[in-house]
């Protein structure tokens, strides 16, 4: 996975509306039957009211007055995202979590706890496919697919997506209709570094506002987990959510966003 390319600069876009999503998402959850999609365990209890609400300590945290950092994993969910799961809960750490949703599918039941447990759950396509080689068409298809896998396992249709690769084009931002998370620190845990070289390279990045890209696919990345924390909280950072990082920004959709501002 190479870091993103952007293409030429897009014309402005239409501020994102959340009301339209939400509707979709209720149109979406009566089609889960007919999709063929498996409710999960979260959705079989779900109403339609939104996702678990953040912690008070998080809620509270003040991103302009101290330094925030939003942990980033992408490609479960899989065989190392319980753990993940058990580290965060243990270091009272929430982060953001982009699931391939054909992974959702088949393993609904830590998409669930992810969600269930305070931790965002994005959109990372359906088979991480890349999205810059699909029509306009196609990308909403793809991305309307794995929402649907996810929906069915947390109950709430997600607000973010990542594009697989980090790889955009102006055909596949237009069709994207959510804010597309990119990162401004990659710790390079999918080249093959171990436990402590990737904690030496995300620290090496990292800055006040900064979302990191790691991989709970990954075996050393999850193990990586509570040192990284650790060494993050001896600098003085406060560990949020991807909106969270972003909330002071106007997010709109088929627009990359890397940091906060």
């Amino acid at each position: 996975m190479a870091p993103p390319s952007f293409p030429v600069p897009l014309p402005p876009r239409t501020p994102r509306t959340p009301g339209r999503i939400r509707v979709l998402a209720s149109s979406a959850c009566l089609m889960l039957a007919a999709t063929g999609l498996t409710v999960g365990p979260a959705a079989a209890n779900a109403s339609a009211s939104p996702a678990p609400a953040a912690s008070s300590a998080s809620a509270a945290v003040d991103c302009d007055a101290v330094p925030c950092v939003a942990l980033t994993y992408d490609d479960g969910p899989g065989p190392y995202t319980d753990e993940l799961l058990d580290t965060l809960a243990a270091e009272e750490v929430r982060a953001t979590f982009f699931v391939v949703g054909e992974n959702a599918q088949s393993s609904p039941e830590p998409v669930a706890r992810t969600a269930s447990e305070g931790h965002e759950v994005g959109n990372h396509s359906w088979a991480h496919d890349d999205l810059t080689e699909k029509t306009g068409p196609e990308v909403a298809r793809d991305l309307e697919r794995a929402s649907l896998a996810i929906t069915g396992a947390t109950g709430s249709w997600p607000d973010l997506m990542r594009p697989p690769y980090g790889a955009v084009s102006e055909t596949s931002l237009a069709h994207t209709y959510y804010p597309a998370i990119l990162w401004d620190v990659d710790s390079r845990d999918w080249t093959g570094l171990d436990s402590d070289e990737i904690v030496d390279s995300t620290m090496s990045q990292v800055s006040p506002g900064s979302i990191v890209l790691m991989h709970d696919s990954i075996a050393p990345t999850v193990e990586a987990a509570p040192e990284l924390i650790r060494r993050l909280r001896d600098e003085g950072y406060h560990f949020v959510t991807v909106s969270e990082i972003l909330d002071n920004t106007a997010l709109e959709d088929g627009t990359p966003y890397r940091r906060r501002p």
